[in-house]
């Protein structure tokens, strides 16, 4: 039988700065509230559709730069333990 690790979300790092997927999932979960708010509250709709490519440019690239630094990390790890 496989066992399997339970897996948690580390809000902090070892140095104390907040890691790249407990912002990513924070910035998921404040987009979905203001969509389900945009969809009940006109106001909200308008503001939403007028900041919506920043907002997508924001979270892709703080989705990107973090994917890129989990990629890089495998890697650099790959390479500590050949030398």
């Amino acid at each position: 039988m496989k066992t399997t690790k339970n897996r948690t979300i580390k809000v902090l790092k070892k140095d104390g700065t907040p890691s790249g997927a407990w912002i990513n999932l924070t910035l998921t979960f404040i987009y979905i509230v203001l969509i389900v708010a945009g969809v009940f509250v006109d106001r909200i709709a308008k503001n939403l559709v007028t900041l919506e490519t920043i907002m997508l440019t924001f979270y892709a690239s703080s989705l990107g730069i973090w994917s890129a630094k989990k990629i890089a990390g495998k890697f650099s790890s790959k390479d500590e333990t050949e030398q």
